[in-house]
């Protein structure tokens, strides 16, 4: 019941699976599916966090989700504190714990 207006949600609105009611309700530090089809998985690391990693959400509009942190940058705490930890899980969402 408390605001909280930094929580960042770059792909809200973006889904292209209807199966999948309310996917991108997640705020992006537990969203680390980027092609929004309900897993954390190759198909997110390859084709679309590598072409922005290193780089910034401004790189692209894809990248933009990428930067899981909101810092800025798509690195290597992207990465390992985000993208590996949900791949492992296998899904996005609430329950993930950020380091």
């Amino acid at each position: 019941n408390v605001a909280n207006p930094d929580q960042a949600n770059f792909d809200v609105g973006v889904d292209d699976h209807d199966f999948l009611p309310g996917i991108q309700a997640y705020g992006d530090r537990c969203d680390a599916d980027l092609n929004n089809d309900g897993y954390v998985d190759g198909d997110d690391f390859g084709p679309l966090f590598m072409p922005c990693f290193t780089g910034t959400p401004s790189t692209g509009f894809d990248c933009a989700a990428a930067d899981f942190n909101g810092d800025g940058l798509i690195d290597g705490a992207d990465f390992s504190d985000y993208l590996l930890p949900q791949y492992i899980l296998g899904t996005p969402g609430p329950g993930y714990t950020e380091p």
